[in-house]
């Protein structure tokens, strides 16, 4: 869908909103105020302004108004996810840390609904989820504490993620493990966690080989040669 299609949704989405009340028609209020945030979240993720970031954010923050925890927990969340992935992705340059751990906040949010035992693959992803953000935060802040939350994360996800089960997904998390540990490896205990990272890389090819996945392949090799040059 390109640009102009997804604002003449959005003009279409805030007409709507213009007829259907909180008060009135909360669902319809909910729902529409949820298409709009999806709608604003594409658009950002076409151009990148941060005013769309903005604007996705707040239609979400309108949905929850109504999709509450013991009414709507699918809806809430869902919506928590979403608004969770523009907080990740949409940093203001000034506020990274606060919209980081804004981001954290609203997929734990999630996990009070996406439990392992019902909704094991949701469970999973938002685990994933917490855990590139958290490593992203260690970017800017307590570098050693927030690569340690983001392993214990990305190990919780693959207990679901199996090699068997969700092959992509466990490629993906080991990468992001090994990435993890290979920073935790600069800062202590280096030989442990250097061993702890190329294992996770490794498991990660296992999955992304050179001849289906030859740049996701490539990558993953530049990784594992940086703390393992001998690789």
């Amino acid at each position: 869908m390109g640009l102009n299609e997804i604002l003449d949704i959005v003009r279409e989405l805030e007409a709507k909103l213009l007829l259907v009340t909180i008060e009135r028609t909360p669902t319809d209020y909910a729902m529409t105020q949820e298409r709009l945030g999806n709608a604003y979240n594409n658009l950002a993720s076409i151009s990148f302004e941060q005013n769309y970031c903005e604007k996705a954010a707040a239609a979400y923050m309108g949905a929850l108004k109504v999709y509450v925890p013991d009414k709507f927990p699918i809806d809430y969340a869902m919506v928590n996810c979403s608004l969770g992935n523009v907080f990740r992705k949409c940093m203001k340059m000034d506020k990274k840390t606060i919209t980081l751990n804004e981001a954290i906040k609203c997929y734990q949010n999630a996990l009070t609904v996406y439990d392992k035992e019902s909704y094991p693959s949701d469970y999973a992803l938002t685990l994933y989820n917490i855990g590139i953000t958290y490593c992203s935060l260690a970017e800017f802040e307590n570098r050693k504490e927030n690569c340690s939350k983001a392993i214990e994360s990305y190990e919780m996800a693959l207990e679901i993620q199996t090699l068997e089960k969700y092959p992509l997904q466990y490629g993906t998390t080991q990468n992001d493990l090994g990435t993890a540990y290979s920073t935790l490896a600069q800062l202590e205990n280096k030989e442990e966690y250097r061993v702890m990272a190329i294992t996770a890389y490794q498991e990660a090819l296992k999955i992304f080989n050179e001849d289906d996945y030859p740049e996701i392949n490539l990558l993953i090799k530049n990784n594992l040669e940086k703390i393992d040059p001998q690789s």
